[in-house]
C-alpha cells in the first residue's frame, strides 16, 4: 500500500510538472526576431525570412560574434514536398557579419511537420560542426508593451511611465484578415489571394505560433 501511494505521489508530481512545462511562455525572439539557440559558449540566433536564412551570433556577454571564416548548409524539410536546402556563407554589410543562405521559402507553411535543419562549421573558438533543429518559424518584430496597457506600444524595452512596470516583449506579424496563413514581415506587402492589405496580428491572433502561407517577393522583409 504504502508502495502504491509513493508511485501515485510521484505520478502527480510528474504530472505537475509537465503541465508547468506547458503553461510557460514562449521564449522571446532574439534580437533579430529569429530563435536563439546555445551552441557551447555562444548563442546563435536563426532568423527565417521569405527569403532565407540568417545566422548571428553573440558570446556569453551577449556581444555580437564574427562569423567571417564560419559556413555551414541549411536545409528546410516539409510534409510531402522536396526539401529546400542552401550553403551558408558569410554576408557582410554594416554590423558584424553573419551567414546568409538564399533559399525560396515564399510559400513553405508553418506547420508542426516543416522543420529547419542548420549544420555550421569554423564557429570561432570551435572545433567540431555544430547542428541546430528547430521549427520552421517566421522571424517575429518585437514591441514593448505595458502587462497593464496603460500606455501604447513602443519600441525600445523598459518601464511604463505610468504603473512602472516592466514593459515585455510583445512578438507580432503582419497577416491577411481575410486569409491568416498569408502572413509577412512587410506592413505594405498585400495578400497574394484576395490583395487585401495586410493588418498587424499578434502572437496569440495568430494561434500562439503563426500561420504560415507566406508572401512571395519581398515577404521576408528583413534585410540587414
Amino acid at each position: 500500500m504504502k508502495t502504491f501511494f509513493k508511485s501515485a505521489a510521484l505520478f502527480s508530481v510528474a504530472i505537475s510538472i509537465a503541465v508547468a512545462q506547458d503553461a510557460a511562455p514562449a521564449a522571446a525572439p532574439g534580437p533579430h526576431g529569429g530563435v536563439v539557440r546555445p551552441v557551447g559558449d555562444m548563442k546563435v540566433e536563426v532568423v527565417i525570412d521569405r527569403e532565407g536564412v540568417h545566422v548571428f551570433a553573440v558570446n556569453a556577454q551577449d556581444q555580437a560574434v564574427e562569423l567571417k571564416d564560419a559556413a555551414g548548409k541549411v536545409e528546410v524539410r516539409q510534409e510531402g514536398a522536396e526539401p529546400k536546402a542552401a550553403d551558408l556563407r558569410q554576408a557582410g554589410g554594416r554590423g558584424p557579419s553573419r551567414l546568409q543562405g538564399r533559399v525560396d521559402l515564399a510559400r513553405v507553411p508553418e506547420t508542426p511537420t516543416t522543420t529547419v535543419r542548420v549544420e555550421l562549421t569554423n564557429l570561432p573558438g570551435r572545433t567540431e560542426p555544430a547542428t541546430i533543429e528547430l521549427p520552421f518559424r517566421l522571424a517575429r518584430l518585437i514591441e514593448y508593451v505595458c502587462p497593464m496597457a496603460c500606455v501604447p506600444a513602443q519600441a525600445e524595452a523598459g518601464k511604463c511611465s505610468r504603473c512602472k512596470m516592466d514593459l515585455v516583449a510583445a512578438p507580432f506579424i503582419y497577416a491577411c484578415p481575410m486569409h491568416p496563413e498569408v502572413t509577412s514581415r512587410q506592413a505594405t506587402d498585400k495578400c497574394w489571394t484576395c490583395k487585401m492589405r495586410l493588418e498587424k496580428k499578434s502572437e496569440s491572433q495568430q494561434g500562439g505560433h503563426g500561420a504560415g502561407g507566406g508572401h512571395g517577393g519581398g515577404g521576408g522583409g528583413h534585410r540587414h
